[in-house]
């Protein structure tokens, strides 16, 4: 059995892998989503755009990360620095691309709807962008979230980056989920840790870069020598059971995305705490159904051969600062080099086809007998 890959058209999205009922194919992940601190996949929507499908494309977006704009503005964009079209000039302009989707469409109203009420409540201790992401999350799974926050308004240290009126549209989410939010309180001071501890099944500190932890230490979590909480690097977990971890307080998290990224990814844990499930996540959820991706080098060299004799390329990148309008936009997109796509990983096939019907952008034809088909 083969899979025939058109890679112009090939989203690196695994909606094969998960339909086939054999668990024979594997996605692999380019290296600019591996970069990616929300992991959101960069091939999936600027190869959207390429194609044309700029709502889709956008759509991608808003559904892996609950404040866009918070990332359309202020993400420092480690993707482009693992961007493997810098071998041949420089990098596929992703985030002039993101701010392009961002900005230009609009999301739907129903995204990130609750999920089925569980009726436990969890508590996340600061509003800026790893508590709010949290939030959002966790009601997003169908827990009861209350959100405390010491200053009179959502948004930490990013409201300073930020105009008033656009974080106030991105915080409305917190209001349409129905978060229950505390501010103007500070744990530590008018509420006290062990008063969470006594009234949360599960507590996410997520205060901040340069935040005074000693309410925590008073109740017995560590510090490491910079003075961040010290967690289980798995898990995110603090030494005190049912509480969690997520932003700038952590050693590594050095940006609003990054926090973003942490939060989503210890709300997985806080859930799993919440439901009474193990938070040693099985060997099959761990590893998933990716693959690193294996570049074409021959690509690279044609490109490389373009460059040095001054051939024309369609596909040359365009500057992040000249990306106005869908044509641009487009043009900029068909600079990627589309790393990744589905491989055919142990051989074995009953020509069922979901595979093939359910690309989204008929990407992938699965080679079978004349017969068969």
């Amino acid at each position: 059995m083969t899979l025939l890959i058109d890679r112009d058209k090939c989203l690196a999205c695994g909606e094969c892998a998960e339909r086939c009922i054999l668990d024979n194919i594997r996605v692999q992940t380019p290296p600019c989503r591996a970069a990616c601190p929300v992991d959101l996949n960069p091939q999936q929507f600027v190869t959207l755009v390429a194609l044309g499908r700029t709502q889709e494309a956008a759509e991608a977006i808003y559904a892996r990360v609950p404040f866009p704009r918070l990332l359309a503005n202020l993400c420092p964009a480690p993707c482009q620095g693992r961007c493997t079209r810098r071998g041949v000039d420089q990098a596929v302009a992703i985030h002039a691309l993101e701010r392009f989707l961002v900005e230009g469409h609009q999301p739907s109203a129903d995204r990130f709807a609750p999920g089925p009420e569980t009726g436990e409540r969890v508590a996340v201790v600061g509003a800026g962008p790893a508590g709010m992401t949290a939030a959002v999350r966790l009601r997003q799974a169908g827990h009861k979230v209350v959100l405390f926050e010491s200053q009179g308004q959502a948004g930490g240290g990013v409201r300073a980056d930020l105009a008033p009126e656009l974080l106030a549209a991105e915080t409305e989410l917190l209001d349409r989920l129905e978060v229950d939010q505390r501010l103007g309180t500070r744990v530590g001071g008018s509420v006290s840790l062990s008063e969470l501890r006594r009234d949360f099944l599960a507590i996410l500190l997520a205060v901040g870069s340069g935040a005074d932890l000693e309410f925590a230490v008073r109740e017995g979590a560590e510090l490491d020598p910079d003075g961040r909480l010290k967690v289980d690097p798995a898990i995110l977990s603090i030494s005190l059971e049912g509480l969690f971890a997520a932003g700038q307080m952590l050693a590594g998290v050095d940006n609003p995305v990054a926090a973003m990224g942490s939060a989503q990814r210890v709300v997985e844990f806080v859930d799993r705490f919440v439901r009474g499930q193990s938070l040693k996540l099985p060997p099959a959820l761990r590893a998933g159904k990716v693959l690193p991706a294996q570049v074409d080098s021959r690509r690279i060299v044609e490109l490389r051969a373009q460059a040095a004799t001054g051939t024309p390329d369609r596909s040359a990148p365009v500057p992040q600062d000249e990306l106005s309008g869908e044509p641009v936009a487009r043009r900029a997109a068909d600079a990627c080099l589309r790393c990744a796509e589905a491989v055919d990983y142990y051989d074995e096939c009953w020509y069922c086809l979901p595979c093939e019907v359910e690309c989204p952008t008929n990407a992938l034809i699965l080679e079978i007998p004349f017969l068969v088909r």
